[in-house]
């Protein structure tokens, strides 16, 4: 499929809907809010062309992750003209694995494409008054045909180009043991008290509207480019829980987990951050300093 595939379309607009207070527009949300692109002000009929793979390997993951950009269909305009970058992720039923039973688990199911989409759409639909914010924007659940006649679901989401929190933590050297140099110590620990308050805002907000995330790593936190903003995004819901009672909610500690992919790196950089967090997070936003991360 990844040699095959070069341009698919998209046959109907789909600008995401928000709260009645929200106007992309408004100045007074510039400072929470990305720009929506062009194409998803505007709406239309649009071609999407293939760049470049994020994850095509059916073992590692039960999606297709592509970037690809976004040409208007039947405009004016010259065939090449972007509007701007997506990212599609294809849920391909025959690239699916199929169930292995083991003595862990006996009762090994398939997993559903239909379902799979689903699933990451009513966690959007449910988190629709912070895309473009704590999660990304969502343009849609598509079906789409593949050259070899196979149908396949694809969501579209909002490009960010950033970088995840694993790359970020890749970029030094591990540390639980032995100390970072000072210099690359205050570095990385200037830049994890930015990611660490709006990453705990983030959560609570979801997790306020009763979504439990269960794939929260630091592989599925990107951090959003603009620096002014220290925009924490959270991508990949294929695992999560909607209507949860708050019980529930709580019992998963969305925001320990979170603390554990942020500044579980050291406990040099855990007490550091937070205690400067103490300043900016209220209480119940604080994860304790002596719970094991």
């Amino acid at each position: 499929m990844a040699d095959t595939v070069s341009e698919m379309e998209w046959y109907r607009g789909y600008v995401p809907l928000f709260p009645y207070e929200f106007d992309p527009s408004d100045p007074k949300n510039n400072s929470k809010f990305r720009e929506l692109p062009q194409f998803a002000l505007q709406g239309g009929d649009f071609q999407f062309v293939l760049k470049n793979a994020i994850q095509c390997e059916p073992e590692l993951g039960l999606s297709q992750i592509w970037v690809a950009e976004v040409r208007k269909k039947g405009g004016p305009e010259p065939e090449s003209s972007s509007w701007g970058q997506v990212v599609l992720k294809l849920f391909q039923a025959s690239l699916l694995r199929f169930p292995q039973p083991t003595w862990q688990d006996p009762f090994s199911e398939y997993s559903c494409p239909r379902q799979l989409a689903c699933v990451e759409e009513l966690v959007y639909n449910s988190l629709q008054d912070i895309q473009g914010w704590t999660i990304p924007y969502f343009y849609g659940k598509h079906r789409l045909t593949l050259p070899n006649g196979e149908s396949t679901r694809v969501n579209v989401l909002e490009y960010i180009d950033g970088m995840t929190l694993a790359q970020l933590h890749d970029m030094y050297p591990t540390h639980m043991t032995t100390p970072l140099k000072p210099k690359l110590h205050h570095e990385l620990l200037e830049k994890l008290k930015e990611l660490y308050v709006p990453a705990m805002q983030g959560i609570s907000e979801i997790n306020a509207r009763h979504i439990v995330l269960c794939d929260l790593e630091p592989e599925n936190i990107m951090i959003a480019p603009e620096p002014s903003l220290n925009q924490v995004v959270f991508i990949d819901f294929g695992h999560a829980f909607i209507n949860t009672p708050k019980e529930v909610v709580d019992s998963y500690r969305n925001s320990l987990k979170l603390a554990t992919c942020i500044i579980g790196c050291c406990r040099r950089h855990r007490a550091d951050v937070t205690k400067g967090a103490k300043r900016c997070l209220s209480a119940d936003l604080q994860v304790p300093t002596s719970s094991p991360l």
